[in-house]
């Protein structure tokens, strides 16, 4: 719920203020009751305070009536020597006990009196935007107040741009933590180990060879086995003085069929056959 507009307060501060009309009746009773039947629905704000100033003033009203009654009853009792005895009050003089029964018709004045005060001091303060709540009307509507207490700084806040406590009603609300940044040494190589390394280049596609350079390797393929293909992997040292043999004995092969190749018409004449190792 927004913060109370100007409007809003001055109608829930003329809820409470009407309480200052009952004094010529029950003016102030029956303004409240239509404030209430036409402005609840326009907010919680001025709905819970129109509802504890129909309750306070319907309170207080019970009680100025009971008060009433009460004097009244002490102010017939005052009488009561008189009418039991009416020798002793011929000359028309009237009881002690009437005039302190008298006298305490000043309690429902005072009463209605500092009542009223109390209701303009809550229209004071409502009108202010202060939170005001009735000791015993208050109850009713503690929840809408409270609600609408809380809801003011968090749109006072979005206002100024700055962080408010919350209330101590309110609920706690998470907001999400970022991790503190590593203060060990350990901890910050950990965490520089785990970062993907984006410094090393990216691997480009080689080149497609040209046609010269593929029928060469291709020759020189067929032409004789490689030696690091047919070589085994070495593994040790032991295997090392292994390797110069084999890589002997295999350019002796690939060499022999040259010879073999050679066409007889190409040996000597003196009828020599070639030598043979």
């Amino acid at each position: 719920m927004a913060r109370p507009d100007e409007d809003e307060r001055l109608t829930a501060a003329m809820a409470h203020a009407s309480m200052i009309a009952n004094a010529t009746g029950l003016t102030g009773l029956v303004l409240t009751v239509v404030l209430w039947a036409t402005q609840r629905r326009r907010s919680r704000f001025v709905r819970a305070h129109i509802v504890q100033a129909l309750v306070y003033q319907a309170g207080t009203l019970l009680g100025v009536v009971l008060l009433m009654l009460l004097w009244s009853g002490c102010l017939v009792l005052s009488l009561l020597p008189a009418a039991l005895r009416p020798d002793l009050y011929r000359d028309g003089t009237l009881p002690d006990t009437f005039w302190i029964a008298l006298f305490g018709l000043i309690v429902p004045i005072v009463y209605g009196f500092a009542a009223t005060l109390y209701a303009l001091y809550g229209a004071y303060q409502v009108y202010r935007g202060n939170r005001f709540a009735y000791p015993l009307a208050g109850r009713l509507v503690a929840r809408d107040l409270e609600a609408a207490s809380s809801d003011a700084p968090v749109s006072a806040t979005l206002q100024s741009g700055t962080p408010s406590l919350p209330s101590p009603g309110s609920p706690l609300v998470a907001q999400p933590s970022t991790p503190a940044p590593p203060t060990t040494p350990q901890a910050r190589v950990v965490e520089e180990s785990a970062k993907p390394d984006t410094s090393a280049a990216p691997a480009t596609a080689a080149a497609p060879p040209s046609s010269s350079e593929a029928a060469t390797t291709v020759g020189s393929a067929g032409s004789a086995p490689s030696s690091t293909d047919s070589a085994p992997p070495v593994s040790g040292a032991h295997e090392v003085a292994e390797v110069k043999p084999v890589q002997d004995a295999l350019d002796q092969g690939s060499r022999l069929p040259d010879r073999v190749a050679a066409s007889p018409a190409d040996a000597p004449s003196t009828g020599q056959a070639p030598d043979e190792r």
